[in-house]
């Protein structure tokens, strides 16, 4: 526990001086670059060391599985390849530049987006399969396969 309260203290101190940098930075490429490391890198490890204290207080033993951390890098490969097509675009003066920075937060979200609506949609084929299975049909056969003895009386 005290491993866990340490990175969120240290991530909070990090967070902080990003603060404070935003705050202070005159140059707009700096300043950009602090928010983007707020942004992209801060809160994500904030929310990760956060879900880390509450495990360990729940006593639960960590998950590290390779899923999360690829998409977080997938996730950083989209917003470095978004930046880029938004630069060419800005370097190449096209007439719709502005559209193009959205491109980073765009392919984030689609990298995010995916496994969300995946989740979403084993969640509601679950439920549906579920649902099915406890419902019998005319002849007396459920739907898992359990077939019902006939009554006595009929």
């Amino acid at each position: 526990m005290k491993k866990a309260l340490s990175k969120l203290i240290a991530i909070i101190v990090i967070l902080c001086s990003l603060g404070v940098a935003i705050g202070v930075t005159e140059s707009e490429i700096w300043l950009g670059a602090w928010f983007i490391l707020f942004i992209y890198f801060g809160i994500p490890v904030l929310l990760l060391s956060i879900a880390d204290l509450i495990r360990s207080f729940r006593g639960t033993p960590e998950k590290h599985s390779v899923f999360s951390t690829g998409i977080h890098v997938t996730a950083i490969f989209g917003f470095l390849v978004g930046f880029l097509l938004h630069k060419m675009a800005v370097w190449s003066e096209h007439p719709s530049v502005d559209k193009h920075a959205y491109l980073p937060l765009l392919f984030v979200a689609m990298v995010y987006g995916f496994p969300a609506i995946m989740w979403v949609r084993a969640k509601a084929t679950e439920i549906f399969f579920r649902s099915i299975s406890t419902e019998e049909s005319p002849e007396g056969i459920r739907f898992d396969g359990h077939i019902r003895e006939p009554d006595e009386d009929q």
